[in-house]
């Protein structure tokens, strides 16, 4: 179910990757996945929201290199769960997985980014913030997110 939260967080992620690839000057250069169908091994999964490098329809099906994963009424190991599968080589493919679960109960946001480690050939968590409120003001743990170049565009900087 996608509630009002849900559609926040979803965009608020949105505005601040797209603001931040038009600031380098490639906000034409990806494509979104919002609402898009990946396959999945014999499956398909739609992420709330994935970005990619555009390519030609000659170098074949893009998948997302980056996806989102929002909860409200999700528990946290359905997100794990969704962001472990999206990280796999051998299922979603992507290079980084951001799972924001909301809590409904008390104003926080909990936030992780996922990615694959060939060392240990498991996805796992590497970056954690938590972001509360209280009496108008929000307080954030954690260092900021940062998504490098190469993972979300696939390739170094030229």
């Amino acid at each position: 179910m996608t509630t009002r939260e849900h559609r926040c967080a979803a965009r608020a992620i949105n505005t601040l990757i797209e603001e931040a690839l038009k600031d380098m000057e490639l906000g034409r250069d990806f494509e979104s996945f919002a609402g898009v169908e990946v396959s999945v091994g014999a499956n398909c999964k739609v992420p709330d929201k994935g970005w990619a490098p555009m390519i030609t329809p000659r170098e074949g099906s893009s998948r997302p290199a980056v996806v989102l994963e929002v909860g409200a009424f999700e528990s946290e190991t359905k997100l794990r769960t969704d962001a472990k599968m999206w990280v796999d080589p051998s299922g979603g493919q992507a290079n980084i997985a951001i799972t924001i679960k909301v809590k409904r109960d008390r104003p926080l946001l909990k936030i992780d980014k996922w990615e694959w480690d060939a060392d240990i050939g498991k996805p796992r968590a590497n970056h954690h913030i938590e972001i509360t409120g209280a009496c108008g003001t929000a307080s954030v743990s954690g260092e900021p997110l940062l998504i490098p170049f190469y993972q979300i565009w696939r390739r170094a900087a030229q």
